[in-house]
């Protein structure tokens, strides 16, 4: 957080070269499908969504899901493990 200047740095220094993204750990997902979760309100493109898929390693997920992709996500999640 003090690499954005979110959280005053009480001792040492920081240095950065380049840019710096923030990627949170807490996860936002629709009450959905699996399937619109990854799609996100895009029209669906099943090349993209398959790239997806395997990049997340989300294949053996979805495997032990009984309808596939088209199982819903309950709200933030529930249905899913933390991991």
């Amino acid at each position: 957080m003090s690499c954005l200047n979110e959280l005053d740095l009480r001792s040492g220094s920081i240095k950065t070269k380049g840019k710096i993204a923030f990627v949170p750990q807490s996860a936002f997902l629709l009450n959905a499908s699996f399937r619109d979760n990854i799609s996100f309100g895009l029209d669906f493109d099943l090349e993209r969504y398959q790239d997806t898929v395997v990049s997340c390693r989300l294949v053996d997920d979805l495997e032990m899901f009984a309808a596939g992709d088209f199982t819903e996500i309950g709200e933030r999640g529930i249905n899913l493990s933390g991991g």
